[in-house]
């Protein structure tokens, strides 16, 4: 459907629930309740598809074009190929690599910083690089999808219970109602920004890839605090699941996975930190044997670990389609300053970027403690 399309028969669905959210649930019939659901879920779908025509041009300029493998259920199902219309980011290694790369390449001492200003863009791959190679050291921005917003404030739809009571009814009895209770989120760009140090002309023009070499580390920096930004957010939203440590770190991740995957969800990766990452790795049987080693696709059952910097004895079990990160038209810019100690000969970078954690489905989330209390 294009855009037009799907706008129209959203502006339908939406008047449509409007005039049975009227009445009081005990007035509705069972006919109606049906109704309501399907219109609540084929509105959440609409949604998701407005977004994402309304981004794909915008990702398309960022090398999210052409042919791409969709993952409708999560890094660990089945995979198929879109066009570019459906396009999606994700930012990997690689693409930071590529980034760097380009920049160093642009790099020539009669041209450097000429303008006083190099503009980078967040590079997005076409998919995330999920258990691309065995053994990967796969980071959180690694597998979670990005999109753009065109202003610093937008809206989107999160599903804060997901409750299933379908069942066998006989004829003529009253049907059993299914809670699917979704809300409007605002969401709101943050700017994250730091600077390089002052750095002397002539160094600069002496190591041509010396600026390619700061403006990847301070782009490095910025990731590395979206990615603390969206730990923290995924582990205090609200409709969150939770569970308690259970024997052992492992025993208490697979119960906090099971919850998430009893409402329907596709749990798929678990967020830890390195020491309990460790003490998983490392547990053994009274004969000395390993208890747990990674597949070859780097899961250990059924998840991808992904060590993060987060509170000790605490793990976040998440399905990585229901959550996903923004950033704005820019992408992220590192600007370098030429005039500030012009007398001193020195310039300096900054880079900035504004992004926000976005959480589709607050059941997906999983805050499973790793440890016993106190």
């Amino acid at each position: 459907m294009d855009l037009k399309s799907v706008q129209a028969e959203l502006a339908q669905l939406q008047a449509k629930g409007a005039a049975l959210a009227t009445k009081s649930p005990e007035d509705l019939t069972s006919r109606e309740v049906s109704e309501l659901e399907g219109i609540t879920g084929r509105i959440i779908e609409l949604k998701a598809q407005e977004r994402g025509l309304k981004n794909a041009a915008g990702l398309a300029s960022l090398g999210g074009a052409g042919v791409e493998e969709d993952l409708p259920k999560g890094l660990a199902g089945p995979s198929h190929q879109v066009g570019a219309a459906e396009a999606k980011g994700f930012i990997t290694p690689a693409s930071i690599k590529r980034v760097a790369a380009n920049l160093a390449a642009d790099v020539e001492a009669k041209g450097l910083v000429a303008a006083g200003s190099n503009v980078t863009k967040v590079e997005f791959d076409p998919k995330p690089q999920v258990l691309a190679t065995p053994g990967a050291n796969l980071g959180i921005l690694d597998v979670i999808g990005v999109t753009r917003r065109k202003s610093g404030k937008y809206t989107y739809v999160r599903q804060t219970v997901r409750t299933n009571n379908a069942a066998v009814v006989p004829a003529g009895s009253l049907k059993p109602t299914s809670v699917f209770t979704v809300e409007e989120v605002e969401g709101s760009l943050d700017t994250i920004a730091h600077m390089s140090e002052y750095v002397g002309t002539y160094l600069l023009k002496d190591n041509q890839e010396l600026q390619g070499f700061l403006t990847s580390e301070l782009q490095a920096g910025i990731f590395a605090k979206v990615a603390e930004l969206a730990v923290d957010e995924f582990a205090s939203t609200t409709g969150a699941q939770t569970q308690e440590f259970v024997d052992n770190e492992m025993d208490s991740i697979f119960l906090g996975a099971s919850k998430a995957a009893a409402l329907g969800y596709n749990p798929d990766v678990v967020l830890l930190p390195r020491a309990t990452l460790n003490a998983i790795l490392l547990a053994k049987d009274a004969d000395g044997h390993y208890l747990y080693r990674k597949d070859e696709d780097s899961r250990i059952n059924g998840l991808y670990p992904v060590v993060i910097e987060g509170t000790a004895d605490q793990a976040v079990v998440l399905d990585s389609s229901k959550v996903g990160i923004s950033v704005d038209e820019p992408g992220v810019e590192t600007k370098w300053d030429t005039t500030s100690r012009f007398e001193y000969n020195e310039l300096r970078a900054r880079t900035e970027g504004r992004f926000a954690i976005d959480v589709y489905a607050a059941p997906a989330i999983v805050v499973v403690q790793t440890a016993a209390a106190g």
